[in-house]
């Protein structure tokens, strides 16, 4: 729906007519709605099970990640290649707080 609408979210936001960059900036960053929900649930589970130190540990991974990658990312393909990688560190951070909470509830009922 983000993709179908973009040219009118984009226009009601910045008042002016979206160039070609915005549109296919907000479908990137679209994807993000697909993973921060699952994220942050699986950070609730995670805090609640009193993980706290694996919870750090894959953002700080996470962090480390994203420094490394990001200047040759951006060099090469620019803000749209940045869009496509913070798509891609939400996925990890979301998938592996997913493993874990998976690990540990498969893990108790052993």
């Amino acid at each position: 729906l983000v993709n179908y609408f973009a040219y009118v979210i984009l226009k009601l936001i910045s008042g002016e007519e979206p160039v070609e960059m915005m549109t296919k900036l907000l479908f990137i960053f679209s994807f993000l709605l697909l993973f921060y929900q699952y994220g942050s649930q699986f950070t609730n589970v995670l805090v609640t099970l009193n993980e706290t130190k694996l919870l750090n540990r894959i953002v700080v991974i996470a962090v480390v990640l994203n420094f490394i990658i990001a200047p040759p990312i951006i060099y090469f393909y620019g803000v749209t290649g940045f869009a496509w990688l913070s798509v891609f560190i939400a996925f990890f951070i979301a998938f592996t707080k997913g493993y874990y909470v998976f690990i540990k509830f498969k893990s108790r009922d052993t």
